[in-house]
């Protein structure tokens, strides 16, 4: 039997130093001055943070099954959970939804990838808002992965007999905007993802000292690797249009979005050692009035407004390391959906029902 695992330890081996550059806590001279940057933007938590009450709240999340047919089709299913309490622990609240899909093998890729996407945010986006109508005054809502990077992509998607998902996703969320400005400080919508991929946070925050710095990392990456995992959170950024440039102005228009909320992002690390997320809520949240349209971006003014509510909200469903966040890591665990759920039994059902032998591509199945 060929031994691979001898011969990618040697890889590793020789390739170790580049391997691990971006884990590496040290700065070369390119980057010292963006390590200077990330420190200056890292601020400690509040006193008594972990002393707050929990507030009536809920979480959203969803997962979705793919599988490649015999035929070339692909068969999507979807499947959207809210689950949370009212008033007190015991008045629960709960919601959830399904949606089945079949594209045909020659459906372009990037137009799977994307239809793969808008699927799961669209039964997402329909469960927040119908639990949101269960959620009485001083609620929280939280949901699974970032907010403002999703809306930009709310553009058409054209599939013949598939329904026009980017402009339903659009009107939850212009609800959820508008829920949260009518509530005001009743009402909060966090969004919580795990990681970012851009720069943005670190190119605000060299706009606003006036500087220009040529290393491109990302903003998770810097976090990780200069604020030698303390407890904390970032400057918080203001996104407005900033991100809707290079012809994806119109959707603003198109959506109705444009008069929304702009969206407050920062990172935070509720203990030492553990991960950063990444943390958006409406701006309306905090009294900032910019919306998508009328404003650009910049960097919060701390000392006008006080995102220390929002940290006390975190902290008291906080669970650890292993649980970053109790409601959403529940909903989790009851909507994952499993690979083999997906191909032992919702593939079955969807055959049975629909009236056809549905059969998974030889290369997903086992001889």
């Amino acid at each position: 039997m060929p031994d691979f695992l001898d011969k990618l330890a040697r890889r590793v081996e020789a390739k170790a130093a580049h391997l691990g550059v971006t884990f590496s806590h040290d700065a070369s001279e390119y980057e010292a001055d963006l390590r200077d940057l990330v420190r200056a933007n890292w601020h400690p938590l509040p006193d008594r943070l972990f002393h707050a009450r929990r507030r009536p709240a809920i979480a959203v999340d969803a997962s979705i099954g793919r599988v490649d047919l015999v035929n070339g089709a692909i068969l999507f299913v979807a499947q959207a959970l809210c689950i949370g309490h009212g008033a007190t622990l015991d008045d629960a609240v709960e919601c959830s939804r399904v949606e089945v899909e079949i594209l045909p093998g020659a459906t372009d890729d990037g137009q799977v990838k994307r239809f793969y996407d808008l699927l799961m945010q669209s039964l997402e986006t329909a469960v927040a808002r119908e639990g949101l109508e269960k959620l009485p005054e001083r609620g929280v809502l939280y949901m699974d992965g970032a907010l403002y990077s999703r809306l930009p992509q709310l553009y058409p998607l054209t599939l013949e007999g598939v329904d026009p998902l980017h402009a339903q996703i659009a009107a939850d969320y212009l609800a959820l905007f508008e829920a949260c400005h009518r509530r005001r400080h009743a009402l909060d919508l966090i969004c919580i993802a795990k990681t970012s991929r851009t720069d943005l946070h670190s190119r605000l925050w060299q706009r606003e000292a006036s500087v220009s710095l040529q290393s491109l990392i990302s903003d998770s990456e810097a976090i990780y690797r200069w604020t030698e995992g303390r407890a904390g959170f970032s400057t918080p950024v203001v996104l407005g249009n900033i991100s809707f440039s290079g012809g994806q102005d119109y959707v603003l228009q198109e959506t109705g979005l444009e008069n929304a909320s702009a969206v407050v992002a920062f990172f935070v690390r509720l203990a030492d050692y553990d991960d950063a997320l990444l943390v958006e809520v409406p701006a309306v949240c905090l009294g900032h009035g910019g919306t998508l349209s009328n404003f650009e971006a910049e960097v919060l003014d701390l000392d006008r407004f006080d995102i220390t509510p929002v940290l006390k909200t975190l902290a008291s469903d906080y669970g650890g390391l292993e649980v970053y966040n109790a409601l959403l890591y529940s909903v989790d665990r009851e909507v994952r959906l499993k690979r083999s759920t997906m191909a032992e039994i919702y593939l079955r059902v969807v055959g049975n029902i629909v009236g056809h032998d549905m059969r998974l591509d030889r290369s997903d199945r086992r001889f």
